[in-house]
């Protein structure tokens, strides 16, 4: 007990903060679900949705992570609306469809120097709600969504060049199509993932091939409005609706493109819900509003994730691997039964530290690296474990 109560306090003085957290920030200024999010550099953007008393909005709200604060800009124009979809791309905002009285197609480009909306080509589908969209290089896309006729499944491409609509291949699933899927770009890449009628599938789409592939599913509970964002090397999914008596849910989970894998990450902190919005600023996520049950929610979280890149903790394939003592003031013995052919540290923004390494004995010198929380990562046989540890100071 001693020893665990000196480790507190070791990190509080050097002000290291464990991450994979989440924090609660300035709500919104009134509750909502179906709503829009993006970010544009420094800042984030909410609006729109579905109030309480089945009002719906069209107002728009910026908000500054450096103060904590929310801003009014100027309101999304044609109608209030819920269910749209909104990304970014090359410094600008895109928002559009939704539902009104009816489905809608309109697109509007947002100026956050000028807090200024300008219409462009309308968006050349069947008009439609709860749409996904995702932007990489100078073009956006957008698909799926939900009309009159059922859910849909065609995507097209707006390139914010030429103002111009390009049809894309459909999402490569026979009958239906989805609506509410989590949508977000990554490394060049698109990704739409779970939604109404889609199980857990997750499709990747390639801009330069010009076509879909089926990734590994999902692993968590099948849901639809969920929520998702990416930081870095990663992509996030969490929170969402099932459909169930017991709906909402608030598991959260990270999905690493390079490996095609899913990790469990910290449930989100707030109470379950679905209908939320997202998005990253930095290297900082934000989930906010929502509804749980028949209330509409406007809380809003920032998640702190424990890295951006592609090195993170994973215990799946070199089993049986210890590491001792840890924490540790000077060196790390690994001790497993598997041949290892690497030993490199990393700190937990991905960057590698420098240390001396006997491969042979297995150990890590780590009396020169300052006190904090590493990942140790071990190579062999193409196989890779990665272990989180604990420097502390004498």
């Amino acid at each position: 007990m001693k020893k665990i109560f000196l480790i507190i306090l070791i990190l509080w003085g050097s002000k290291i903060s464990f991450a994979d957290y989440w924090t609660q920030k300035a709500d919104l200024p009134s509750e909502r679900s179906d709503a829009i999010g993006f970010s544009i550099g420094n800042y984030g953007y909410a609006g729109t949705g579905y109030g309480i008393s089945s009002v719906a909005y069209d107002d728009f709200w910026q908000y500054d992570p450096s103060i904590n604060n929310w801003n009014i800009k100027a309101n999304v124009p044609n109608q209030p609306r819920y269910g749209a979809t909104a990304t970014s791309c090359l410094g600008k905002g895109y928002v559009g469809l939704g539902n009104y009285i009816g489905f809608k197609n309109d697109w509007w480009e947002y100026d956050p120097v000028l807090d200024s909306w300008t219409q462009k080509n309308n968006f050349p589908g069947n008009p439609r709600e709860f749409a996904s969209s995702f932007s990489i290089d100078s073009n956006v896309y957008v698909g799926c969504g939900l009309d009159a006729t059922g859910p849909l499944r065609n995507w097209w491409q707006f390139n914010v060049f030429s103002n111009t609509w390009t049809s894309i291949d459909s999402l490569p699933t026979p009958g239906l199509g989805f609506f509410a899927c989590v949508a977000l770009s990554l490394n060049g890449k698109g990704y739409v993932m779970t939604g109404y009628l889609s199980g857990n599938k997750v499709y990747e789409y390639d801009p330069v091939l010009q076509q879909w592939n089926l990734k590994n599913n999902f692993p968590g509970m099948i849901r639809y409005a969920a929520c998702g964002f990416s930081i870095g090397d990663f992509g996030y999914l969490g929170t969402g609706d099932t459909g169930q008596i017991v709906s909402q849910l608030k598991d959260f989970w990270q999905y690493d493109p390079s490996t095609d894998q899913w990790f469990q990450k910290n449930d989100f902190s707030g109470i379950a819900r679905g209908s939320s919005l997202a998005f990253t600023i930095g290297d900082k996520g934000y989930i906010g509003c929502g509804i749980n049950g028949g209330n509409k929610l406007k809380d809003f979280w920032e998640y702190t994730p424990d890295s951006t890149t592609s090195i993170s903790e994973n215990h799946s394939h070199l089993s049986e691997i210890l590491l001792s003592p840890n924490p540790t003031t000077s060196f790390l013995k690994l001790r497993t039964t598997q041949h290892i052919a690497h030993i490199e540290l990393f700190n937990l923004l991905g960057e590698k530290v420098p240390v001396a390494v006997d491969r042979e004995l297995r150990t890590v010198n780590c009396e020169l690296i300052p006190p904090g929380i590493y990942i140790l990562q071990a190579s062999g046989e193409e196989k890779i474990s990665r272990i989180k540890f604990i420097k502390s100071s004498d």
